[in-house]
């Protein structure tokens, strides 16, 4: 197989890899806005996402390095992340004090993700344990209000 041909499934895995990366982000945020009942957020979560996919295909087809695409796609999912931070503290007049943590801590995710790899530019393993430990702790507060909302519901 000539190398050519090689580099370029390699180069469609790499864009593969970053477009699945931005879509199971934007799952997680649509099953949440989905949970809180929030339509204004999902609304946003659809144009980031538009917003992305157009950019990435015009990105793709300039041969931009593929630094540049990585860049783009963390950032991307970054600004995911922050919006459905927002609303999830906005939504706290109807869950509770208990939501306006889950939303901090989605913002303090990427406010980590963006300190430590665009202002200190160290992509670190223990910055990105940091924001896997921070969005655990998301996860499991959102499934403590849906049992809480399941036991009231009952």
């Amino acid at each position: 197989m000539p190398f050519s041909v090689f580099a370029q499934a390699k180069c469609n895995d790499f864009f593969a890899s970053l477009g699945f990366y931005f879509c199971a982000n934007l799952l997680i945020a649509w099953g949440t806005l989905l949970f809180l009942k929030a339509k204004v957020g999902a609304v946003h979560l659809l144009d980031t996402a538009w917003a992305w996919l157009i950019l990435f295909v015009l990105f793709a087809r300039q041969n931009l390095p593929a630094l540049f695409m990585l860049h783009y796609t963390f950032l991307s999912v970054f600004a995911l992340l922050f919006l459905l931070g927002i609303v999830i503290i906005r939504s706290v007049q109807h869950f509770g004090k208990h939501i306006l943590g889950i939303g901090l801590l989605n913002i303090a995710c990427v406010a980590n993700n963006l300190v430590s790899l665009y202002v200190f530019q160290i992509p670190s393993a223990a910055s990105y344990l940091l924001s896997q430990i921070i969005l655990l702790f998301n996860a499991i507060g959102l499934i403590q209000l849906y049992f809480k909302e399941q036991n009231q519901a009952i």
